[in-house]
């Protein structure tokens, strides 16, 4: 009875040995960290020669993910220490992949066992746009012009071989293309109505996606308006109307002033004839006014003073 169950032992032994060589034969992650202290990483390296020393026919394979800078600073830490600890080092294997973040493993790869392979991680990295609107106010029949601020391309990457540009309006008409880096839109029609235009970007890869809108504003319709208006006028109360006129056209020097004459065409001659000598006794800029004569709409002589805006 005995002698049976020392058989059975040997077997179970025998076949527990069979599965332990089994699982050696094949790679296995030893350990695997960020971005530690020099100290922590020491006592990992040590932990992964015990392990190499258990198996001499084994070699160590450092994959190393992150940046450029970072994986090579670590690598270097690496060697230096195996170089103080006399560790062969043509029994490690230095594997490097992209990340943004520092990541190590070390794995035991054992003779003819199949090594790990660096995994190629595609990070995402989506460029985005800014829409610049124009920086005043756009008058009617003008174009208004949206840029955009591209963020997140690399110094030597291009625009457009990095997004693709969609534009879209909500009034008024896109001219030419919609799928540059700025758009132009037509404004004819469309006094003091606020435009909204729409930018739609997608990167090389699909989940590289972005709307955003800005809004431009274009000027309320100009209208021109009446200042003041006189009939028969005398020559005192005439030269204190104009002299109020001059006043209201130097308070906004964008606008002109035009002074609309009545009458008969003699009275309608005489009484210019005298305004223009105002002007130029008042040292007026002459080019700011524009006379206009009316006709024989009134018997008497009339003036209106008009204020009319640029545009």
């Amino acid at each position: 009875m005995k002698t049976k169950k020392l058989i059975i032992c040997v077997i179970l032994l025998n076949l527990l040995g069979l599965n332990l060589y089994a699982q050696t034969d094949e790679s296995r992650l030893i350990d695997e960290y960020g971005n530690i202290n020099n100290g922590d990483i020491k006592a990992r390296v040590d932990n992964f020669l015990i392990e190499l020393q258990n198996d001499p026919s084994a070699k160590g394979y450092v994959l190393q993910y992150g940046k450029d800078a970072d994986v090579s600073r670590h690598e270097k830490t690496l060697r230096d220490y195996l170089k103080m600890r006399k560790f062969p080092l043509e029994r490690f294997v230095f594997l490097e992949g992209n990340r943004s973040d520092l990541n190590i493993q070390f794995w035991l790869v054992p003779k003819d066992a199949e090594p790990p392979e660096i995994e190629i991680i595609y990070e995402d990295r989506c460029p985005t746009a800014e829409i610049i609107p124009p920086s005043t106010v756009v008058q009617k029949g003008e174009k208004m012009v949206f840029k955009t601020k591209i963020l997140g391309l690399d110094e030597d990457e291009k625009v457009e071989d990095a997004l693709m540009f969609h534009w879209s309006v909500d009034k008024g008409s896109i001219i030419g293309d919609n799928n540059e880096e700025s758009v132009e839109v037509d404004t004819t029609g469309l006094a003091g109505e606020v435009i909204t235009v729409t930018l739609r970007t997608q990167g090389n890869m699909a989940q590289c996606k972005n709307t955003i809108s800005e809004v431009g504003i274009v000027a309320q319709k100009i209208e021109a308006r009446l200042f003041d208006k006189m009939k028969n006028p005398q020559c005192e109360d005439r030269q204190a109307r104009m002299d109020n006129f001059f006043v209201e056209l130097q308070n906004d020097p964008s606008v002109t002033g035009y002074i609309f004459t009545f009458g008969s065409p003699r009275s309608v001659a005489t009484v210019e004839k005298a305004m223009r000598a105002n002007i130029k006794w008042r040292n007026f800029p002459a080019d700011r006014i524009t006379f206009v004569n009316g006709g024989g709409r009134s018997k008497k002589p009339t003036i209106e003073f008009w204020v009319v805006p640029a545009g």
